[in-house]
């Protein structure tokens, strides 16, 4: 009798807890939006308390956890713990582009140039262009911050269109 309650027990804690893929799933999904929203709102604070509760599971869903506290701390203006979030999101996110090279940047206004264009170049050699456009970039001003000139006359010279 007791077995059986205790295993009763346990599939109702499971169940309700989002234990089961499916459920799990859709309860991540919606709690997810309902932290987008309150970001858009401006929100943030509440944003990063929800995300500090939320439980992924899976590398996608702790690949987005990251990426929005990443980018809510951003907004908060709390640099080196956004950076430290936007640079757990894996190389696979499609999230990856844009928490790097604003990692990269957190970094640079704090200082730490070396780490800056250690990340901007983690970008794959099959980038797109606009993104080896923007990592050119953003390594010319840091060699401007660092005042090594020669190097960022090296990256102006690949600079192309409007800034």
């Amino acid at each position: 009798m007791m077995r059986k309650l205790l295993t009763v027990f346990l599939f109702m804690l499971t169940a309700y807890n989002g234990g089961f893929a499916g459920e799990g799933n859709k309860d991540f999904s919606r709690e997810l939006k309902f932290i987008m929203h309150l970001q858009s709102r401006g929100h943030f604070n509440e944003a990063l308390f929800l995300l500090e509760n939320v439980n992924p599971v899976t590398r996608p869903q702790k690949d987005s956890v990251s990426y929005f506290k990443g980018w809510l701390l951003y907004n908060e203006k709390q640099l080196e713990p956004s950076a430290f979030y936007l640079m757990q999101v894996s190389k696979q996110s499609a999230f990856f582009d844009k928490s790097n090279f604003f990692a990269a940047y957190n970094h640079a206004y704090l200082g730490n140039t070396s780490l800056s264009v250690q990340l901007l170049n983690e970008f794959s050699s099959d980038a797109s262009s606009a993104v080896t456009a923007m990592s050119d970039f953003q390594k010319a001003g840091i060699a401007l911050l660092d005042r090594r000139l020669s190097d960022f006359e090296g990256y102006a010279e690949s600079f192309r269109g409007n800034y």
